[in-house]
């Protein structure tokens, strides 16, 4: 049985894998009762009493893969294998069922692989510092991946395939395009002993690259501006 206590701990383990100090973080747990296993709901601020923010990049790969060993250090059932047994007990997604023609089942199908795709994802791209391990841990889950390089031997592009559907792996998320796979699988191997760390760097990368871009497309609008107020002032004084 999972006492109070033991969700307790369960929370401040699971803050801690995610690098969050529940000693140094304001946080609120809540354990809930109204389904038929028990589940706990947790509030953390961002901020933390340093005045420090907390990192939230690539926090759902993260977060999937403390939950793993938690999973395994409490001998908890293993939500992945819940959650793709009760996809399938509950039957077509809504998209699924709206479908009317060949094509839009075709397209439901293939949305519900992605999601499936991007879920074992989760759970196994924390977990590999190369492409063959992290297709050894997706053809354990049914799903197939194919990696096509340049004449560098840099990686191209990356597909993933489950029944027959194939999605690209920026289609499942920026993350798993094969580039930024290819970065988390060199600073993992640099790391050694941290997969999930290397995730949160290379999201930390993309993020300050796309503030980066940001800026500088504002600042072209802004200059296009001001060369437009500066040509109407020139019309104005020619009139």
């Amino acid at each position: 049985k999972v006492t109070n206590e033991v969700m307790g701990r369960i929370a401040q383990d699971y803050l801690k894998g995610l690098k969050i100090d529940p000693e140094n973080t304001q946080w609120a747990v809540v354990r809930h009762q109204d389904k038929t296993h028990p589940h706990m709901h947790l509030v953390v601020n961002r901020v933390d009493l340093d005045g420090q923010t907390v990192s939230d990049q690539f926090i759902r790969s993260r977060s999937v893969d403390v939950c793993k060993r938690i999973e395994q250090d409490y001998g908890l059932i293993v939500a992945d294998q819940v959650g793709r047994k009760q996809a399938l007990e509950i039957g077509p997604t809504p998209a699924q069922a709206k479908a009317t023609t060949a094509k839009e089942e075709q397209s439901a199908e293939w949305s519900r692989a992605r999601q499936d795709i991007g879920r074992a994802l989760g759970y196994t791209a924390g977990q590999a510092r190369s492409f063959d391990e992290l297709g050894g841990l997706l053809q354990a889950r049914g799903i197939g991946l194919e990696l096509t390089r340049r004449k560098d031997g840099s990686p191209a592009g990356v597909v993933f395939e489950q029944d027959g559907h194939r999605v690209k792996g920026s289609q499942v998320g920026r993350e798993y395009s094969a580039g930024n796979l290819d970065k988390g699988f060199a600073q993992a191997r640099e790391l050694g002993h941290d997969p999930a760390q290397a995730w949160q760097q290379v999201g930390q990368d993309y993020a300050l690259a796309k503030l980066a871009a940001e800026y500088a497309q504002a600042k072209e609008r802004q200059g296009q501006q001001q060369r437009g107020k500066q040509q109407s002032r020139g019309f104005e004084m020619g009139d």
